[in-house]
């Protein structure tokens, strides 16, 4: 156990002292994931709002040997020590997560930030475990305190509050992030470079025996769309879709939708927006028949431009437009599309 496990001495009662946030780093095959960009980027963010005289410093922990063509990109962020796990071998959460503890204890940090993807989520509820600290799954924001706590925000009762937990007494804090939730990382000229920390696996044993590993499934690229049409509890019927298809069809753009119409089968899953499906990020965006509850607009908080579309007036949905439009899409989608085929 290391001595951060507890509150450490000084903490919280206006002494000096350095905040250290540890950050799990995920690949896409020999490139870093776009969370762990997101989750370095709100390390950076975290070191300029750093409360008093402290100050702040981020690591970053990779269990991964395909690191070789991360390293330019790792020595632009500012990172203050990068660990580099070898001969780890494929994913197994249960020797990844004593890993990752054994970082934890060597780093000390205060804070623990993993991305809310199927690893970090098999991986966080082990470390907090082994160190019998708290974790908040899927955040949407991350602050401090004037403690320099870690403010953790996510949604609660449904979706309709959000809660912001801190973790008081225990270290390391650990926080689990919504990927897509938070800007991603921003370069910076002339830093120095990171300690390269290269370490050697000492876990050869895994309870897990992989059986079979299939492609995941198409998402349907809701992700990356630039552009992107969301439908929601506005539209009836099943076969009123089809209009919006076309419309998607003549824009070039993706079709996405909100949880109730996931709920009555009329898209899968793939295609919802809001903290329990995706969180996208397109130029522009343009909903019909959304009402806008607080989960779905979490989950389009980095729209550049968004253009709603609702009946009612009073729509949640407005608040977070930069253009709304008060109408009937039974009326405004089939002119579109007739306007769209005329030229």
């Amino acid at each position: 156990m290391y001595p951060g496990m507890a509150r450490r001495a000084g903490e919280g009662r206006g002494i000096m002292r350095q905040t250290r946030i540890l950050i799990y780093g995920e690949t896409d095959g020999e490139s870093l994931s776009s969370v762990t960009r997101e989750l370095i980027g709100k390390s950076q963010d975290l070191a300029r709002e750093i409360s008093g005289a402290s100050s702040l410093e981020y690591s970053l922990a990779l269990i991964d040997d395909r690191t070789e063509n991360c390293r330019a990109e790792l020595s632009s962020y500012g990172l203050s020590r990068v660990y580099i796990w070898q001969d780890a071998g494929g994913f197994r959460a249960d020797r990844y997560a004593g890993l990752l503890a054994e970082t934890v204890r060597r780093e000390e940090p205060d804070i623990l930030l993993v991305g809310g993807t199927p690893e970090g989520r098999s991986l966080a509820p082990r470390v907090a475990a082994e160190f019998r600290t708290g974790i908040t799954a899927d955040c949407t924001e991350l602050g401090l305190d004037t403690e320099n706590r870690l403010i953790q925000t996510r949604p609660a009762f449904g979706g309709n509050i959000m809660a912001h937990i801190l973790t008081p007494d225990r270290r390391p804090q650990i926080a689990t992030v919504r990927p897509g939730v938070m800007s991603p990382a921003r370069r910076t000229a002339h830093c120095p470079p990171p300690e390269w920390i290269l370490c050697k696996n000492m876990i050869q044993t895994s309870a897990i025996r992989l059986l079979e590993t299939r492609p995941a499934e198409d998402a349907e690229g809701i992700d990356t769309c630039r552009l992107l049409l969301a439908v929601g509890g506005g539209v009836r019927d099943r076969e009123d879709l089809e209009m919006f298809r076309e419309l998607a069809s003549l824009l070039g753009a993706g079709l996405a939708g909100s949880r109730v119409l996931v709920e009555r089968g009329f898209l899968p899953p793939e295609s919802q927006i809001g903290l329990s499906g995706h969180s996208v990020r397109p130029r522009k965006l343009i909903t019909f028949g959304i009402s806008g509850s607080l989960q779905f607009r979490a989950g389009i908080r980095q729209a550049q431009q968004i253009l709603a579309v609702n009946s009612d007036p009073e729509a949640e949905i407005f608040r977070a437009a930069h253009t709304a439009i008060c109408g009937d899409l039974y009326e405004i989608v089939p002119e579109l599309i007739g306007r769209l085929r005329s030229g």
